[in-house]
């Protein structure tokens, strides 16, 4: 008999999402931890990168652009109405400023390259100047991986604005800019940050172990409800035991489940469950229908000390349904009675078919089901 495809549509439950990190947690887990010791190698042997935060308070006066001081660093026409604060701004971005401090640091050894050109646009890129328009106050910030250094450049820039003041005290009457915050020596580095780094390397290991526990699965499709059983089997289940279900229920639907088998088998001479995913309510509902079984005289188990290897084959309980292709199950006959038990969630569907097919191909023909939720 030709098994039906099952069901398209899949359910989204929170019981699958459980499903799914419980299968899936050992390797979640060790890309996780995986990126967490990435983290901490790279929080000990990642390079430091320092940072230095000048603030300048500009002169509010308007009127700067006829000042000639100023076209030494700003080539071009200067418009008149320029204001304190954009003036600074412009100086400091200024490349004239720029060229002096790579040749006066020798910036050009540092970085490693062959020209001027090429040290001044690392060292721009460097260099990050804003000013709060409320305040007009203007900062300008250095990263490197030198603090001493940075320290050196930030006061050579600093002079130079002063200088400002020397050269402009006939034409304003007020300083040209003041320092608000002067230059100092960092002394932690401003990266990488211990608590940015193990929380990145946390939340990105744990959503890598995500995607490739989602990849993996991808590929193995699995009985995600009681309907599906039915259509893959042709058959209703003997029974479903919902997650809730306690031992005293689980013992009822058992009997409840068994009342079909009365006069389909005489008796039982092997009996053989196969689990997909063994765990405590998989061995549960087998003693419950081992018990239940013997009580009706369907099945019960061989005692004689001459069969002790028989007592072991009837009462078989196969978890890996490859076993049935290996001599360690026994061969099944006409009275032989074989049940499926599937969790939701959790089955493979090809292990699920393997195990039908096979079992088909030995001559089985009380082939059963058992559905239950983990």
């Amino acid at each position: 008999m030709e098994m039906e495809e099952p069901y398209s549509e899949k359910e989204f439950r929170l019981s699958q999402v459980w499903y799914f990190l419980s299968r899936n947690v050992s390797l979640i887990l060790a890309v996780t931890m995986a990126s967490l010791v990435a983290g901490a190698v790279y929080w000990f042997i990642g390079k430091r990168v320092y940072k230095v935060e000048v603030s300048l308070i500009p002169s509010q006066e308007e009127s700067f652009g006829g000042i000639s001081a100023l076209k030494r660093f700003l080539p071009g026409e200067i418009p008149q109405e320029i204001t304190g604060p954009q003036a600074v701004m412009a100086i400091l971005r200024s490349r004239k400023i720029a060229e002096d401090v790579v040749n006066t640091f020798k910036l050009d050894s540092i970085y490693g390259v062959l020209n001027t050109d090429e040290a001044v646009n690392r060292f721009s890129k460097k260099m990050e100047v804003g000013v709060d328009y409320e305040t007009g106050v203007v900062t300008f910030t250095l990263k490197g991986d030198d603090p001493e250094r940075l320290y050196r450049i930030s006061t050579y820039l600093v002079r130079h604005m002063e200088d400002f003041n020397e050269e402009l005290k006939l034409s304003i009457e007020k300083p040209f800019v003041r320092v608000l915050d002067p230059p100092y020596v960092p002394q932690l580095p401003y990266w990488p940050r211990k608590k940015i780094v193990f929380g990145i390397s946390l939340i990105l290991g744990f959503f890598i172990g995500l995607l490739l526990a989602t990849w993996r699965e991808t590929g193995t499709k699995r009985i995600l409800r009681e309907g599906q059983v039915k259509a893959l089997l042709g058959k209703e289940p003997l029974g479903f035991f919902p997650k809730k279900a306690d031992a005293e229920t689980i013992k009822e639907k058992v009997k409840e489940s068994l009342i079909r088998f009365t006069g389909k088998l005489d008796r039982v001479d092997e009996l053989l469950f196969i689990g997909f995913s063994q765990d405590d309510r998989f061995e549960e509902i087998v003693r419950s229908f081992q018990i239940e079984l013997e009580k009706i005289g369907l099945w019960s188990p061989i005692t004689s000390m001459k069969e002790a290897k028989s007592v072991e084959k009837s009462m078989k309980i196969a978890s890996i349904p490859s076993l049935l292709k290996t001599p360690m199950i026994p061969p099944l006959g006409k009275n032989s009675l074989v049940i499926l038990v599937v969790r939701i969630g959790d089955t493979p569907l090809r292990a699920f078919k393997d195990a039908v097919s096979v079992l088909r191909e030995k001559g089985v023909s009380s082939i059963e089901t058992v559905v239950y939720e983990g």
